[in-house]
């Protein structure tokens, strides 16, 4: 089964760590990564950009609408997602128990994917 792990930190996240830490837990998830890759479980990865730089796009009735910014204001956003083929949950739920952004306090929202690229 394929999982998508978000991973959603606190907006002032950049303003809580040095560079230092934010580079260390980068360096981090590198690492995890690279593990995953070995272990066979890796589908993709991606950090995010700050969501000051997002646009939201809303299509109603033919009709489009742009809007600056993230789609909801929150106190946590998006900054990567993990795609992982797990054999269920509870390994999605121990790859986001051992996470790297854990120690920033992220938090890792896992979902099922229902359909992916087959590429």
């Amino acid at each position: 089964m394929k999982y998508a792990l978000l991973i959603y930190l606190p907006e002032d996240a950049d303003e809580r760590f040095t560079p230092a830490e934010q580079t260390a837990v980068m360096e981090e998830c590198i690492e995890d990564t690279k593990e995953t890759k070995r272990r066979g479980h890796y589908g993709g990865a991606a950090r995010l950009s700050a969501t000051k730089t997002a646009v939201s796009i809303r299509n109603r009735g033919g009709k489009q609408w742009v809007t600056d910014g993230p789609f909801a204001e929150t106190k946590e956003h998006m900054v990567g997602f993990y795609l992982l083929d797990c054999a269920g949950i509870e390994e999605g739920k121990e790859y986001a128990r051992h996470h790297p952004t854990a120690k920033m306090g992220a938090t890792i929202e896992i979902r099922e994917v229902l359909y992916s690229d087959p590429a």
